[in-house]
Parts: C-alpha cells; structure tokens; sequence
C-alpha cells in the first residue's frame, strides 16, 4: 500500500505459525514444567555458561548478562530473538507470565507503549525509516485459552522490513538472517535516547 497503515483481524481459526508455538510452548511445558517464553526472558536477562578448558583440564564459569536484550520496562521485556525471520526482528513480552493480551491493564498499556516507543526510536537511529509489522500473538480468545494459561505468553513480535525475501526463502518457507543476534541486541541498547 502508498500509505501508513494498520490492520486488526479477528479470525474464526488460529494461524498455522501461532498454532505451531501454542503447541511447542505446550510440550516444552510437559517436559520442563515451565513456559518456554518464561525461559528465553531469564536467559535473555541472565545467562551462564561453563568452558571447558582441554588444556589445563579445568572448567570455568562464564557469565553473559542481557545478551539478547535491547530495552525493558517495569512491565515488559524486549528481545533480539536467537533465530529470527528478519535481522533487526524484536519480540516484547510481559515480565511476568500472561497468556492472553486481554487481561492488560491501564498501567501495563502505557508502560508497554512507553517501552515500544523507545524501541521504535532504538531502530531508527540504526536502520533508519523503514517499513515495520507487527504481530501480537495472545492465547486463542474462545477454545483452549484455558489450555494455554501455564504454557503460552502473549507477545509482540516487532519485524522492520530491511529485507526481501528471495527464492530460497519463499521456496523453503526458511529465512536467512544476516545479522547477529548478539550484536544486533549490543548495537540496540548502545542507542542514547
């Protein structure tokens, strides 16, 4: 389209990308007793490694702190995924662990738009104006939120369009991201706002 623009759609059957982590988020959640998004925040804000040195024979613990992290609020967190579609793709999730969207409030609404702005501004000062979409995934509204509550986390998926997908990836069905994901996070947060 020539123009800014937005679109809400309801749908009467849940998206087959959003139904693939509604069901992977429920299975990691049977095997490890937690949300998978609930994880990627905690490995995102705090994560630790072991090195193993072959040479002196000793193992040492290496601690990597906010690798993935471009913002946060007093409400949300912003991450630079690990394998994303597109290179300058961020996701903001809620702190604490909410599945459906519809349960925000005021206070989270404001917080939320305060963090999006900065992320927003974050962007800019690095790719400039380009295009963007945004994907809010929420637990399905009618059947099966309930089976969703301890497994899913609504999220927003913030994707810049820096890049057009090519044969392999409308081939495939596979994206090829160029830039990582570590310095992508670095560069973000290095942004004076």
């Amino acid at each position: 389209m020539a123009h800014t623009h937005s679109q809400i759609i309801a749908m009467p059957v849940i998206p087959a990308n959003v139904e693939m982590e509604i069901v992977s988020s429920r299975k990691y959640f049977q095997e490890k007793g937690r949300c998978i998004f609930c994880t990627r925040m905690d490995e995102t804000l705090i994560y630790e490694g072991t090195v193993h040195d072959r040479v002196l024979g000793e193992s040492k613990k290496r601690i990597e702190v906010k690798k993935y992290l471009v913002d946060r609020s007093d409400y949300f967190v912003a991450i630079k995924p690990f394998a994303s579609r597109f290179p300058w793709e961020i996701h903001i999730l809620p702190r604490q662990h909410h599945h459906d969207y519809r349960t925000i409030s005021d206070t989270e609404c404001l917080d939320l738009s305060g963090l999006l702005r900065r992320v927003m501004l974050r962007l800019q000062s690095l790719i400039g104006f380009v295009e963007y979409n945004y994907f809010l995934h929420s637990a399905p509204a009618r059947s099966g939120a309930s089976k969703c509550e301890s497994s899913f986390h609504w999220h927003l998926e913030l994707c810049p369009r820096t890049t057009i997908p090519n044969g392999f990836e409308l081939g495939s069905g596979l994206a090829i991201n160029t830039v990582c994901p570590e310095n992508a996070a670095k560069l973000l947060r290095a942004v004076q706002l």
